[in-house]
């Protein structure tokens, strides 16, 4: 059979991965087939095995997708705000931003559920990677934060950070489906508790719903 154009191949990838970052969100791993993927992709099963071999190798390309849609909203934002204070307040709005992403108001609680039937601790693995390297990004917009007086506390830097990763987490499955007007209006009155509760209420004062 004849290969198929670059472009052709680059469209059917996509659709393929748009496609299994939904189910898998959705169903979670055990819930999930390749038949299935390649069905919603309007592929036969053997074109989807050309481009990932095997299930595991499917899930990990849409756990990482997972990843940089989070990094995207929240870390990236903190990282590219211009002062200790925006890049603060970018904790809350990133996460409001990261919960109005249609990709993750389809659903994204299949990542959380367990497996009896993934093969390979690799999609564990690369979850701690991506937790560490959030939490250590966190911590060091924190530390600075404390260092500079911006916002006061007793408790380790590295320990804020990683409490903000696992509300974050707690709170992206229950919200994304509310209306993004209730959304906002909660992750901003988070904010404003987290920030006078730290002696920073000029940054409470920042945060205002945001304009497109």
């Amino acid at each position: 059979m004849a290969r198929k154009p670059a472009n052709e191949q680059g469209d059917t990838l996509e659709r393929i991965r748009e496609q299994a970052f939904l189910m898998f969100g959705r169903y979670g791993f055990d819930g999930v087939s390749m038949l299935k993927v390649a069905e919603a992709s309007g592929i036969t099963k053997a074109a989807l095995y050309w481009h990932f071999d095997s299930k595991e190798a499917l899930y990990l390309d849409c756990q990482r997708m997972l990843h940089q849609i989070f990094n995207q909203h929240v870390i990236g934002s903190m990282q590219r705000a211009t002062d200790t204070g925006d890049q603060l307040c970018q904790m809350f709005y990133g996460v409001v931003n990261l919960l109005r992403d249609t990709r993750i108001r389809n659903g994204v609680a299949g990542y959380w559920l367990g497996s009896g039937s993934l093969n390979t601790n690799a999609a564990i693995q690369a979850h701690r990677r991506f937790d560490q390297a959030s939490i250590q990004a966190i911590e060091h917009i924190m530390q600075r934060a404390l260092d500079e007086g911006v916002m006061s506390s007793d408790i380790p830097a590295h320990d804020m950070a990683r409490t903000a990763v696992a509300v974050w987490e707690g709170i992206v499955l229950p919200l994304r489906v509310e209306p993004f007007e209730v959304v906002e209006r909660l992750m901003l009155t988070l904010g404003k508790t987290y920030f006078r509760a730290h002696g920073a209420h000029h940054l409470a004062d920042r945060l205002c719903p945001q304009t497109d």
